[in-house]
Formats: structure tokens, C-alpha cells, sequence
């Protein structure tokens, strides 16, 4: 064992076997390496291992160092919502279909998390987007993105009206069908569409 990483998480929402094959190799692994294990409470109960040290993925991310992120990127995107306000590393091993944001391959999975466990990687800073969102009559929501903020009015082909803070600053106003805001953490958009330009 090395001093780069002591405490790791394992999280991820398992809707596979493959997944959960997955987590629990990973956890067997890390455990013979000798590193302190929190495994995502949901998924210790569906592995059904006893005397584990479990928590939510608030607490992985006070308590570990590393959270490895067992899915796919809807399983990524979701973890790292939550684990952006700890100081943690996320990384990824692709169990979904796209893996556009997880960075392990499953079929070598440990062996490129030894090299990472090493210190073998480059860490990525990624931006993040708060939005808040404030109706008539309406308790204000915020909630925090790393791909995409989407906003639209739940109707097919029904128009809205809104403004647009920057920083608490106003920006614009705008009436249309919805708005989407994006980080360079989203998927790039389809390149055959071309651009409207007024």
C-alpha cells in the first residue's frame, strides 16, 4: 500500500449482475491491498457482506480519499453531484453503455486502479453549475450540475417565459420552449445539427 490514497468508497447503483460483480471484486481487492473500505450502504446490503464499514456517499466523501464509481456515466454524474462539496477524487469503471466520464475499463479495471492507487494519473478540475430556480408563489430549488442545467415547462411545445442571473446579476430574458446550459463536461452535440444564428 501507498500513501496517495488510504480510504476508499465504493459507490454506484448496481442494475446489473455485472455491476455488482464488479463491486464486489473491487471491494475483495482493496481489502488483500490492505486500504481502509466504505462501501455505499445500498450496495453492501445487495452483496449482503457482513462486518463492512458502510456509509451514504455524504459520508464516503468525509471519510474517504478516493471514491470509485461502479457504472455508468448517469451513475457518475450522480455521485459526483453530491461528492463536489468534499475533498475526494472520483473515478469511474464504465458498467453502462456509453462511459463518456468513466475512465476504467472493466476488463482491466484493476490494474489501471493499481496505477492510479500509485499515483499514476492526472487529475481533472471540472466546472460546476448552480442553478436555483424561483416561481411565483414557489419555494426557491437549487440544485448543483456537472454536465447540463436543463430548464423547460413539462409540456410538449408550450412556451415560457424567464430571466437569466449570472452571479446574481441579470444576464437576459427570454421566451421560448426551454433553455439548456452546459459545462465542457457535456456530451458534445450531435454534428450533423447546424447552428442557429440570427
Amino acid at each position: 500500500m501507498n500513501n496517495h490514497f488510504k480510504c476508499i468508497g465504493i459507490v454506484g447503483h448496481p442494475r446489473h449482475p455485472t455491476a455488482l460483480t464488479t463491486h464486489e471484486m473491487l471491494y475483495r481487492w482493496l481489502c488483500t491491498k490492505g486500504y481502509e473500505v466504505i462501501v455505499e450502504q445500498q450496495i453492501a446490503h445487495e452483496l449482503q457482506l457482513k462486518n463492512v464499514k458502510t456509509g451514504t456517499l455524504a459520508e464516503i466523501g468525509q471519510l474517504a480519499d478516493l471514491a470509485v464509481v461502479v457504472g455508468g456515466d448517469g451513475n457518475m454524474l450522480g455521485a459526483a453531484r453530491t461528492l463536489a462539496r468534499y475533498d475526494i477524487k472520483v473515478i469511474g469503471i464504465n458498467r453502462g453503455n456509453l462511459g463518456f466520464l468513466t475512465d476504467l475499463d472493466p476488463d482491466n479495471a484493476q490494474q489501471q486502479l493499481a496505477d492510479v492507487l500509485e499515483g499514476h494519473y492526472i487529475s481533472e478540475k471540472r466546472f460546476l453549475l448552480e442553478a436555483q430556480v424561483c416561481q411565483q408563489d414557489c419555494q426557491k430549488r437549487i440544485s448543483t450540475a456537472i454536465n447540463e442545467v436543463v430548464l423547460h415547462p413539462g409540456k410538449v411545445a408550450h412556451m415560457i417565459e424567464f430571466e437569466v442571473y449570472i452571479d446574481e446579476i441579470f444576464a437576459f430574458s427570454q421566451r421560448s420552449d426551454g433553455l439548456i446550459i452546459s459545462t465542457p463536461t457535456a456530451p458534445p452535440p450531435i454534428p450533423s445539427l447546424q447552428a442557429v444564428q440570427s
